[in-house]
């Protein structure tokens, strides 16, 4: 599968990006390629991969757990939405935090609460009801 191509394609009209998730999923190993992605400072996939991990962390949180640190990482990212989208996905995976990962970034993540964008702080905000959540299962 050229994973690069298909992802790719996630950016024109019509695209199915739960298809596109679901394939992932199914074939954890593309989750590398895809966190990979993610932390290169250029690439053709990188909008592609913002569509497709958000989506499948709703669904499989379980599954993009092991990737918890590549996640953690990006939070500091200079790229205000791939920041932004890793603030969701962090929070998503603290239901699954079976090994306490969060509590090593607990005092970093509200840090963008204080500025300089309202949409880092409303995406903290949102993502903070569900790490409560997680807390109490």
């Amino acid at each position: 599968m050229a994973l690069a191509r298909v992802v790719q394609q996630t950016g024109k009209q019509g695209a199915e990006v739960g298809g596109i998730a679901d394939r992932v999923i199914m074939r954890p190993e593309l989750i590398v390629e895809l966190t990979g992605a993610l932390e290169a400072k250029k690439g053709a996939t990188k909008d592609g991969d913002e569509q497709v991990l958000p989506l499948a962390r709703e669904r499989w949180p379980e599954w993009m757990y092991p990737y918890f640190d590549v996640f953690a990482r990006l939070l500091d990212s200079d790229n205000s939405l791939l920041k932004w989208s890793d603030i969701m996905i962090v929070a998503s995976l603290t239901a699954v935090d079976v090994e306490g990962r969060f509590a090593a970034i607990f005092d970093k993540y509200p840090a963008p609460i204080e500025g300089p964008t309202t949409v880092a702080a409303a995406n903290i905000i949102g993502g903070s009801a569900r790490i409560v959540g997680a807390e109490q299962t």
